[in-house]
């Protein structure tokens, strides 16, 4: 039987994303491994030579509280199988951020959802883990699939 240890879910809070996190939760049972779920918040990164207000800072501080919370949440009311998972929220472009994490964590499978009711920005965000999973030395399997 294939090796999976670790899998990682990442999420967005939209009902699609949400619902197939029960996907990954079934193949962590399968498989016997562990669940890691992320939320990766792009946020706007100012350059450094551009003073930036305290309230900019403020508000992502807030954001990044409300993603741990919204993740904490779905962890404890999407849990199944008897598979409870970690939680991660972090900040940055969202294909780097995903990998990153999975190479940092030693992840063996990525499943990769719906992101929301905009088909291109599910393209978008697939293709770029795709492209940045051609770059990266860690071996990984990555899948993907549709509200359908």
């Amino acid at each position: 039987m294939l090796k999976i240890s670790r899998i990682l879910r990442p999420i967005v809070f939209s009902e699609f994303s949400v619902k197939s996190s029960d996907y990954a939760q079934s193949l962590a049972w399968h498989y016997k491994s562990s669940l890691l779920l992320e939320h990766v918040i792009d946020l706007l990164t100012p350059y450094p030579f551009y003073a930036v207000p305290e309230t900019y800072l403020e508000v992502c501080r807030q954001l990044l509280a409300d993603g741990e919370q919204q993740l904490e949440e779905i962890a404890k009311t999407h849990t199944r199988c008897g598979v409870q998972p970690e939680c991660c929220v972090q900040d940055g472009v969202v294909a780097g951020a995903i990998l990153d994490l999975a190479e940092a964590q030693t992840v063996s499978l990525i499943v990769m959802g719906p992101v929301g009711r905009a088909p291109s920005r599910a393209y978008g965000w697939h293709s770029c883990c795709l492209r940045k999973q051609e770059e990266s030395t860690y071996e990984m399997a990555l899948i993907g699939f549709d509200r359908t």
